[in-house]
């Protein structure tokens, strides 16, 4: 734990000091973003996760929206982009607990139960340009979305890590 909580203090310090060199060369304005943990959307047809798109809805409107904890499976982000149209969204599909054949499920509240941590990003089409990549740092766990800015490129990186399985994940 102390080795992850190092490796959060120099990432901070790094973004900060981009950030500063970034603004000052290039006048790039201030991105508000939020970060939710969501506990689960598997079920996309549910209330509750019906409830969670609204809300993500009106979020994404002031700009990117970071989701913890989505239990989807490979399908989850097409899903969610056909319920929120006019949003990107990027996502790592959860981790399933044991049983492979998860991993292509159609997320019943059984798979919710089945599937742990999965992580994802909304990004508000009019506002992000389609130069947005994502790259997968820990499957299910933290996903980096980059974009490229005159010479220089912004990140976000989401993560979540179950608590049960920090240890092995990191």
């Amino acid at each position: 734990l102390h080795k992850f909580e190092e490796l959060c203090t120099v990432i901070a310090s790094n973004v900060l000091e981009l950030r500063q060199t970034t603004l000052k060369a290039h006048g790039t304005r201030h991105v508000k973003a939020v970060f939710w943990n969501v506990t689960s959307l598997a079920n996309l047809s549910s209330p509750e996760s019906e409830l969670k798109l609204r809300k993500v809805a009106g979020l994404i409107r002031r700009g990117p929206v970071f989701l913890a904890e989505t239990k989807w499976d490979a399908t989850g982000a097409a899903r969610a982009a056909m319920a929120l149209p006019g949003t990107r969204v990027f996502h790592s599909p959860g981790i399933p607990k044991g049983d492979p054949d998860l991993a292509e499920g159609l997320g019943t509240p059984d798979e919710a139960k089945a599937r742990s941590a999965g992580v994802a990003a909304f990004f508000p089409s009019d506002s992000f340009p389609d130069n947005l990549r994502q790259e997968e740092i820990v499957p299910g766990c933290a996903i980096c979305i980059s974009q490229p800015l005159q010479g220089l490129s912004r990140h976000w990186i989401v993560v979540y890590f179950p608590p049960s399985q920090e240890r092995a994940l990191l």
